[in-house]
């Protein structure tokens, strides 16, 4: 696994101001996935899910950032689709495809780390629940191809 494009080291103490601030507690693998690299594209990228029964892939187009002041900063993305109660507070999401769908992390107790696919074509669908992707990051970067 290769990341590129990665914004400047985040601190520890930064990521711990942001589950301050949202009220969330961030899964350990994540935070030691954004102190080694924060943000970035990754090769290989391509994920595959089963989306209304039917089999279906993307690309990670980019991991988000803490502090990127770009389209792909970490907080801007959480209060663009927390804030306006887009996806559910404890869905937080973490990296893009090139479509402008998410992938989501569980921060919630039931599935604490879980992966999800957020479509945004979906989003007024009010019966729409986010594609379950992997139990957690390491078992979802090991898959991508």
């Amino acid at each position: 696994m290769t990341f590129t494009e990665t914004e400047p080291q985040v601190k520890l103490e930064e990521l711990k101001r942001i589950e301050g601030k949202y009220d969330i507690e961030l899964p350990p693998a994540y935070i030691e996935h954004m102190l080694n690299y924060n943000g970035g594209s990754c090769t290989p990228d391509v994920f595959s899910f089963i989306e209304d029964g039917q089999p279906s892939e993307s690309r990670v187009h980019y991991f988000l950032a803490v502090n990127s002041g770009d389209d792909y900063d970490l907080e801007s993305c959480i209060n663009d689709l927390n804030g306006d109660d887009r996806v559910e507070r404890n869905l937080i999401p973490i990296a893009t495809d090139p479509f402008g769908n998410f992938i989501l992390l569980s921060c919630r107790t039931v599935d604490f780390g879980a992966l999800y696919f957020w479509d945004h074509e979906n989003e007024f669908n009010e019966n729409y629940i986010p594609v379950y992707l992997a139990d957690n990051l390491k078992d979802f970067l090991t898959n991508l191809y």
